[in-house]
């Protein structure tokens, strides 16, 4: 008989505790340190995407604003932050905003990423449901780019994303 690894066990009894809000829920995964997905360092996937195949973003030459929901502790946010852009005399990214319903990530975001938060001044945490349209980061929209791999996941993503996409995001015309 196998048993349960110990962090699986600890998110399914968080994730089906009714008691608990979904902040709440993520909150105390962040809190317990029950966060195996996080593995110290930003997507090797969206580091191949940009940096190896050189995935070309939309309006070239036009500084862009980028949103990452489910940032965590911000990794990918800072990777999409570093892009430079005129043989690396200009930055890509105008802002980049890492969004989070748990304030222990975003906190822990912002202490680890002090350094480049003042640097390069293109990098915002921000605690919020990426539901709710009447938040600061939505309302720091639209945005040009997207990055997610937590959010969606669980849904069925063209349908809702074509739903809220219209109010946060500029749609490729």
């Amino acid at each position: 008989m196998s048993s349960i690894p110990p962090p699986v066990a600890m998110i399914r009894k968080v994730v089906n505790d009714p008691s608990l809000s979904a902040q709440q829920k993520w909150d105390t995964l962040w809190t317990t340190k029950t966060t195996p997905w996080d593995r110290n360092t930003h997507s090797p996937a969206l580091e191949e995407l940009l940096q190896d195949k050189k995935f070309p973003l939309p309006h070239p030459g036009r500084p862009l604003r980028a949103l990452v929901p489910g940032c965590g502790r911000g990794y990918d946010v800072v990777l999409l932050a570093s892009l430079t852009g005129d043989g690396g005399n200009s930055r890509v990214m105008q802002r980049v905003v890492g969004l989070d319903v748990s304030p222990t990530a975003v906190e822990e975001a912002r202490t680890r990423f002090e350094r480049e938060i003042g640097e390069g001044g293109n990098i915002v945490f921000l605690m919020g449901d990426f539901f709710a349209d009447d938040e600061e980061w939505a309302k720091m929209g639209p945005y040009d780019v997207v990055y997610d791999y937590t959010v969606f996941t669980p849904f069925a993503p063209l349908p809702l994303f074509v739903s809220l996409s219209p109010r946060f995001f500029v749609l490729p015309s």
